[in-house]
């Protein structure tokens, strides 16, 4: 895709769902992914039967800064944040993304994978995406959320709670948990009570 964004990304799953005429499915979204889910699940209530989102929240950036407010970015400022990681060495890149992987989780076994998750992904559809992703202020579209809500929430993120939750609010149909241990990638770290709580969930 020549100009990916958050935006045309959430809009071309809503049409998959459409096109292939899927009903009520279950959306289950990590990080990003989440985000997508979240996002989706806000304006498709009638299309889709629940959302499990793992380790996203509806504005990160708020977590952090207070007085964070979204904007408009343009086209051409999504492709310049791109500059610096199109500009790294291979070797660079290699270096940079095993660092981020040693801080998303506690399983030294799977830094590889990550690390080779970084080096076959397209690099300015990474830079892009994260630049536009950082930009993103879901809270006022997760009122609009009435389907059924899993969120899993890394362990740290426990440290925070008042915060995290206020982002969600205080709807009846979503259950917020952390995980007992770990990183981003729950999956990794806290397998079993991620498939547990998945399991359940999708049961009930």
């Amino acid at each position: 895709e020549a100009k990916p964004s958050f935006a045309n990304w959430t809009r071309q799953i809503v049409d998959f769902i459409h096109h292939e005429n899927i009903e009520k499915p279950i959306l289950i979204g990590h990080s990003m992914g989440g985000g997508l889910a979240l996002n989706i699940a806000s304006t498709q209530t009638n299309r889709i039967k629940s959302i499990v989102v793992v380790d996203a929240l509806p504005c990160l950036a708020a977590v952090y800064n207070p007085d964070f407010q979204s904007r408009e970015i343009s086209d051409d400022e999504r492709t310049k944040a791109g500059a610096g990681m199109l500009g790294m060495s291979d070797e660079q890149f290699r270096r940079q993304a095993y660092i981020s992987a040693t801080a998303l989780t506690t399983d030294s076994l799977r830094y590889d994978d990550l690390v080779k998750w970084s080096l076959s992904s397209d690099r300015m559809t990474c830079a892009r995406m994260y630049y536009d992703y950082s930009n993103v202020d879901l809270r006022s579209a997760v009122e609009n959320i009435s389907v059924p809500t899993l969120v899993l929430l890394e362990h740290p993120f426990k440290k925070i709670a008042p915060i995290i939750e206020r982002q969600f609010g205080n709807r009846p149909n979503l259950e917020l948990k952390y995980a007992n241990k770990g990183l981003h990638f729950i999956m990794f770290d806290d397998r079993e009570w991620y498939i547990r709580q998945i399991m359940d969930f999708l049961n009930d």
